[in-house]
């Protein structure tokens, strides 16, 4: 039976890309550029061997303190398309005020569950970065590209062994 929620443990070790489609793309790129406070919201789509290609996202109320957020795991279900195909893959969340560079909470957490963990933040510049791990104990960088790169761009951010 094809898994809806995560990623295999073996689908996570192969993961090398997040593709965002052209709308989820622009909209979290319009969002971080416009929202003053946190948000946070599931991400859906499929995985073709090394790529997760998000093809919607759904955003839900965050209750955030200065480096820590909340979101409720049902309310990220709630927002699940109903098309054959479709699983939830991550969580996508922004840091409002700075870069999206993961804080201990993030590095912790992005570890425990099987799915991508996503940040959007602001750096210096007109555009919006991002930053991706894979989860799940295998908490690593992945990449993430863009349908329409000329939206926003990558952000590295090397975690030490």
């Amino acid at each position: 039976m094809p898994r809806r929620f995560g990623l295999h443990t073996e689908e996570l070790g192969r993961v090398t890309h997040v593709l965002l489609g052209s709308a989820v793309g622009a909209d979290l790129a319009q969002r971080c550029e416009t929202d003053t406070e946190e948000f946070c919201g599931g991400l859906y789509g499929t995985v073709e061997g090394a790529l997760v290609v998000v093809s919607n996202w759904y955003a839900r109320p965050a209750s955030a303190s200065q480096d820590q957020f909340t979101v409720r795991l049902d309310d990220l279900l709630l927002g699940f398309p109903n098309r054959p195909g479709l699983r939830f893959l991550g969580i996508v969340h922004s840091h409002a005020h700075g870069p999206p560079v993961p804080s201990q909470f993030d590095l912790y957490y992005s570890g425990l569950a099987p799915w991508i963990w996503m940040i959007v933040g602001k750096t210096r510049g007109p555009l919006p970065s991002f930053c991706a791990f894979a989860g799940s104990g295998l908490s690593r960088s992945i990449s993430v590209v863009f349908a329409r790169p000329e939206r926003a761009r990558c952000f590295l951010h090397e975690r030490g062994p």
